[in-house]
Formats: C-alpha cells, structure tokens, sequence
C-alpha cells in the first residue's frame, strides 16, 4: 500500500499532511512551513487556496488540539514539483494512485439501501449505519472508534464538571438543609443533575446550532470562536451585542459562586479530618491556588480540574455502591409512608428512616407528627 490515504471533505478530496510527510520521510512541522509559505505565494496571485491547501486541525494522543493541513490533487502536484528523484517520484505515483482509487470509488455504481438488518429502532443498526457512513465518507473503522471515544470522554468530563454528579461534593450542601425527609432532599440533587445537563445544556446547543454559527449540513463551525465565546457569539447573533456582555456577567458570577462552593467544601471536609482550626490554613492555602488557576494555562487547567475529579469520583462511587442498599431501603420506606398513603395501600405500622442518628431520628419523628 502507498500509504495516502485519500478522504472526502465538503466534496474536496484530501490527503493530510501528516500523511504526506510520512509518506516523503519529511518532518511535519516542516512541510508545514512549506505549505504556509505556498499558500502566501497564492494568496499574493489571488489565487484560491481551497483549491490546493485547506487548514484543519486533528486531536493528538494527548488529547490537544493540532494544526494540519488537507492536500488536494492540486496541492500534492505542487508539492511533487518541488522534489526531486525517487522520492518525488514515489510520491508521485502514490499520490496519483490514491486519487484515481477515489474517483473510481465515487463513480462506481451504488445501491441506496441500507444493508440488510439495519433498522433505526435497534442499537445495532444504528451502529451499522453509523459505521456504514463514515465508511463511506473516507473513514476507517478505528477513526469511528476514536471520534466515539473522544466524544464520550469529553462527554464524562465535562458533564461532571458541570454537574458533579458521582463527585460526593454537592452531597455537603444538600446535609446542609433542613428537611425532614431525607429522600425529599435527594430528589432536589437528582433534579439539579437533570436540569442542568438535559435543559441548559440542550437549550445552549440550540442556541448555536440556530445561530448561523454552524453550517447544518457539514457540522463546520463557521466562526474561530470555541467554548463560552462561541456562546457569546451565538447569543449576539439573536439578541445583539448586549447579549455577549450579559454572557460575559453570567460566566463571571458563575466563576464566582463556584470559587466559593468549593472553599465550602474543602473547609467542611478540612473541619472534619483535622478540626476547626486547620480550616484557616486551607483558606490560605486555597486562594494561593486561585491564583495560580487563573494565571495557569487553559488546558492545564482543565487536565488538572479532570485529574482531581476522577481522584474524587473514584472513592465516592465506590461509597454509592457499598450504601445503595441504604438508598433503596429509605426510597421504599418514604414510598410506603407517602405515596401510597393517597391510595390507601400504605402500611400505618411502618416506622420513618429519617436520620442514622439516634437523637435526630426522633426528634425528625417528632416533627413530622406536626405536620
């Protein structure tokens, strides 16, 4: 095999650098600079450069963002061009041949049925037709993989970022509450969960999916912006230039409440292990960090904030699988005492689990006989 591996993109076929330079045994970084410093020479000509060389990016293995180009046919002749021997030529004929094997793909004869079995109502097909797509458009089976990989790993981090959820943390502020009934306040925590991630985080991505930001049919983001900007940019879009600067008030409060949400938690959990006195140290401690997080870097940020978010959700879910039984005992016990009480199927005998202490079960007991 030549090693090119040719691809469809927005009905340009490609070929990436970081092939190429394999291909031609030539460092990536420096046919880059090659290929910037053709694309000014076509850029002076007014010629355009969609015909020959088209920006990108692809994720490392360390999950960072890198820059790429994609070759056209036009792109890989001049590049040829400017070789000499067997490696031109090699290159060459390898270039030519992934191009040709392309075009004989395209303008080969192609049923428009699904393949037998594929049904929308199945997980299965789902992924055959999934599979069957990106085959079609260029890709291999392991780039499907990798894309499903990457979008569910930066689907768990991210979501439990936003929601914590599987963390322990939100746990401290929910004791903190004064409710009778336990399960009353696990709901809140379930419905924090729901609202934050399915409603406003759909409600974001309609947002700028409607702004005009992304092109619908190739899902290319039309703008240079990317995180909260992209948001800001989306909401201007609609709502004018004061939406960006309510974007930016919102994300400022947000950051803020959050700083102190964690202070919150880190001087419950300091206060517990070595007592009330140790907590000043940890609030010293703690806005020393403030300042390095802020000055630090975005992904190192974001790697560190993942880090220690797994480091807590590891020892945590553990703690939720070993006292489930506990969760479902208490769920059924509020059930039974509640909400069968309406349909008249409860059982008048059953005693409240309200507390694991002693003295505040009774005096929870005591309180709900007022009611």
């Amino acid at each position: 095999m030549n090693g090119l591996k040719v691809q469809d993109f927005h009905g340009k076929q490609v070929i990436d650098s970081r092939d190429v330079a394999q291909m031609v045994e030539r460092d990536h970084k420096e046919l880059m600079k090659s290929i910037r410093l053709y694309s000014g020479y076509l850029g002076e000509g007014g010629i355009s450069l969609s015909d020959f060389f088209i920006e990108s990016t692809y994720i490392t293995a360390q999950n960072k963002e890198a820059p790429n180009f994609l070759i056209t046919k036009k792109g890989c002749d001049m590049i040829a061009n400017k070789m000499n021997g067997k490696k031109g030529v090699l290159f060459t004929a390898a270039y030519v041949s992934a191009f040709e094997e392309m075009r004989q793909a395209l303008t080969a004869p192609r049923s428009p049925a699904l393949p037998d079995g594929v049904t929308f109502s199945s997980a299965v097909g789902f992924m055959r037709l999934t599979r069957r797509v990106m085959l079609d458009m260029g890709a291999s089976p392991f780039d499907v993989g990798m894309m499903i990989k990457q979008a569910m790993t930066m689907g768990f981090k991210r979501g439990v970022f936003s929601n914590e959820a599987g963390l322990g943390s939100s746990v401290m502020v929910h004791s903190a509450s004064n409710v009778k009934e336990p399960v009353v306040q696990g709901m809140w925590g379930i419905f924090e969960v729901f609202f934050d991630t399915i409603v406003v985080c759909t409600l974001t991505s309609f947002t700028v999916l409607s702004s005009g930001l992304i092109d619908l049919d190739t899902g290319e983001v039309l703008s240079s912006s990317t995180g909260a900007s992209l948001v800001s940019e989306a909401l201007s879009e609609g709502l004018g230039t004061l939406a960006g600067g309510f974007v930016a008030i919102a994300i400022c409060l947000f950051a803020f409440s959050t700083v102190l949400g964690w202070s919150f938690y880190g001087t419950k959990s300091c206060e517990y292990l070595f007592g009330t006195k140790a907590t000043i140290v940890y609030k010293v401690i703690f806005i020393v960090c403030i300042v390095f997080g802020a000055t630090m870097s975005f992904d190192l940020a974001w790697e560190i904030a993942d880090t220690l978010n797994a480091l807590m959700a590891i020892p945590n879910l553990i703690g939720v699988l070993a006292l489930s039984g506990t969760v479902f005992a208490i769920t059924g016990n509020y059930i039974n005492r509640r909400l069968k009480k309406s349909a008249g199927t409860h059982d008048t005998m059953v005693t409240p689990m309200l507390s694991f202490d002693p003295a505040i079960q009774k005096m929870q007991e005591e309180a709900l006989k007022t009611e």
